[in-house]
């Protein structure tokens, strides 16, 4: 059985995009679930869009610090491919299985006792039930996602991650519809029925991934049915999995402190600009995230081979995607924004004005030089380098993004040294990480 990921050379910008495109559309789908609620949530009220859009990012930070841990999945999968050890894929993915089953009652706590204290007090009311469908419910996408997802992603099958992504993002906008505005037999809920139509889409998205994983073929070529609890495999996926999980909630949490900073310091409409731009910026993502999910599969089933020159190659093939993003970035948050603002302008509030395009203008270049931020960390994660990220991250974020931007918003009122010092932050990072990797394959080069 082949390890070889594509037909193209090993490395190649050709290979990179064989495995990435699929992965960038299955990310586009997912991003585009955030957007539809952000949509739709906008034209029923300013209200429940601010209140949405300021609880959404303590959602997003906790479900990708646990989905961090979760796709070291992908990380053994593909080890496992690239070494040609193909019956411990099914023990990688099920440790992971069990790792989602476990956070369960971990989200329950945090969605009863801590949430309420999370949200600004102006947030609240609106934000906090909204905020604890989405907390309880978090092992579901994790499950599917991070755990299932990975016996197709750590072998380079993309494109069935792809095709379940795209149904289930029809079913969360049509749930979305009817249950934010009440079409037909649905009754009218506003911001938690774009909570409910979020969860049965991840759920649809858990039984499709399930039905595909678990078969008798995959067991005879996998042993994918081998669901027993591996302590050494599970502990060294935490080893790899939990430094970046840590990296992202302490980066997250303090993104989140700024954001319920913002909505107490500056207006309801700067507010309301504020998370308009940054959806915009969500929005672009899927092609950040999906070369760097990309960037992880290739450099871990090169780490499992042994294969160096692949990683160095590699580097070379995403830098050119990562230009080639930045430059589709500038034309839609940049040159051409109006659709996106259309979409999103509250049907109660009128928002235009320089303001706008020039938050758009910044968090451009937050997406640019996090491009850069997020490939390198993937590439660290493969080679199991995840507490240098634990700790570079972090103190990066802190006193190059969180620090600045407390200040512009507490004491100047002015959301524009988010999107400013977020760049500069990650522009920091790239640059520690990228001689981080330099050092380490010279390293790894010359021992014996």
């Amino acid at each position: 059985m082949s390890s070889q990921l594509t037909k193209y050379a090993p490395g190649s910008i050709r290979e990179l995009w064989t495995i990435a495109w699929p992965l960038i559309i299955s990310s586009a789908a997912n991003v585009f679930m955030i957007l539809a609620d952000r949509v739709i949530v906008a034209k029923y009220s300013n209200a429940a869009f601010q209140a949405l859009s300021g609880t959404i990012t303590w959602w997003w930070t906790i479900y990708l610090a646990a989905l961090n841990i979760a796709l070291v999945a992908d990380v053994f999968v593909g080890r496992f491919n690239g070494s040609k050890n193909h019956k411990k894929i099914g023990s990688a993915v099920w440790q992971m299985i069990w790792f989602s089953v476990a956070l369960f009652p971990v989200m329950i706590v945090l969605a009863i006792w801590v949430a309420p204290y999370l949200l600004a007090e102006n947030l609240r009311p609106l934000g906090l039930p909204y905020m604890r469908i989405l907390l309880v419910t978090i092992p579901i996408p994790l499950a599917a996602m991070g755990a299932l997802g990975s016996f197709f992603t750590g072998r380079g099958r993309t494109r069935i991650i792809l095709y379940v992504s795209i149904i289930c993002n029809v079913i969360n906008v049509f749930l979305d519809i009817a249950l934010v505005f009440g079409l037909g037999p649905f009754p009218e809920l506003g911001i938690i029925g774009a909570g409910i139509a979020t969860i049965s889409a991840q759920t649809i998205e858990l039984l499709l991934f399930s039905l595909l994983v678990f078969r008798r073929k995959n067991n005879v070529a996998y042993n994918i049915f081998d669901c027993r609890f591996d302590a050494k495999l599970f502990l060294e996926s935490l080893k790899i999995g939990l430094p970046n999980a840590i990296d992202c909630l302490v980066g997250g949490g303090l993104w989140c402190f700024v954001i319920q900073t913002a909505a107490l310091n500056v207006s309801s409409e700067h507010f309301t600009i504020l998370f308009m731009s940054q959806t915009c910026y969500t929005t672009m993502y899927f092609m950040v995230e999906g070369v760097g999910q990309g960037v992880g599969i290739i450099v871990s089933n090169a780490y499992g081979a042994k294969n160096w020159d692949t990683i160095k190659k590699n580097m070379r093939s995403w830098t050119r995607l990562a230009l080639i993003t930045g430059v589709l970035a500038f034309i839609v948050l940049v040159l051409y924004p109006r659709p996106l603002i259309f979409l999103l302008s509250p049907r109660d509030v009128t928002v235009t004005g320089p303001l706008l395009l020039q938050a758009l203008f910044t968090m451009w270049i937050w997406m640019f030089t996090d491009a850069y931020a997020f490939n390198l960390r993937m590439s660290l994660t493969a080679f199991g380098d995840t507490r240098f990220t634990m700790v570079a991250s972090p103190l990066c974020f802190a006193i190059l993004c969180a620090l600045p931007s407390y200040i512009g918003l507490h004491f100047f009122h002015n959301i524009l040294y988010i999107g400013l010092s977020g760049a500069c932050a990650y522009f920091t990072y790239s640059t520690i990480c990228f001689i981080r990797i330099k050092k380490r394959l010279m390293r790894i080069q010359h021992s014996p």
